[in-house]
């Protein structure tokens, strides 16, 4: 009897031992950081003409197999494009707009990130015909990113001005009539 006694006293002290908890010191670290960037609101707006038009283009007589390229260069030189030839058996005639003058404002040293699709598609009034615009500026992508880079170098006014040309290729067999469209430029801070 004595053994069963000695039995049930060493299981009541090994439990006491598991459920005693063991207390830690508390523990800090300070290098947590917070900041934030606080910059004016970009402002994107169209400095004179809206509209890149490449005048009238006047089809050959009859079917050549040909094609005329009509450009609009992305710079502040003003009107491209003279009346007269632009490409075999085609006839440009009427006024030429410049290049479409972008402003962009914001935070003076802040980087800009400008999108502009390749291209714009343009439909003949009252139908379904279309041409296809290819459009050029004279912004770069310094960093391949697929944006185009700019950087203003003031806060608000003047702003950065940037230019957006475009060329057109019609074909002797392309449906006459005015044809019309649009595309969307937008611009975000880095």
């Amino acid at each position: 009897m004595t053994n069963f006694k000695k039995i049930a006293v060493m299981g009541t002290a090994a439990v006491a031992l598991v459920a005693t908890p063991a207390f830690a010191a508390p523990v800090s670290n300070s290098n947590g950081k917070a900041k934030a960037r606080v910059v004016k609101p970009l402002t994107l707006t169209i400095v004179g003409n809206d509209t890149l038009d490449f005048g009238t283009i006047v089809l050959p007589a009859g079917a050549t197999g040909t094609s005329a390229v009509v450009s609009i260069a992305p710079s502040s030189a003003g009107t491209v494009g003279t009346a007269g030839a632009c490409g075999t058996d085609f006839v440009c005639t009427g006024a030429v707009a410049a290049a479409i003058n972008y402003n962009i404002t914001g935070t003076q040293g802040q980087e800009v990130n400008v999108s502009l699709p390749a291209t714009a598609t343009i439909t003949v009034v009252g139908g379904t015909d279309t041409l296809t615009v290819n459009l050029s500026t004279d912004m770069t992508d310094s960093d391949s990113d697929g944006f185009y880079d700019v950087n203003l170098t003031n806060s608000g006014a003047p702003g950065e001005d940037f230019y957006v040309g475009g060329s057109l290729t019609v074909a002797d067999t392309t449906v006459e009539g005015e044809y019309e469209g649009s595309f969307t430029v937008t611009a975000d801070y880095q």
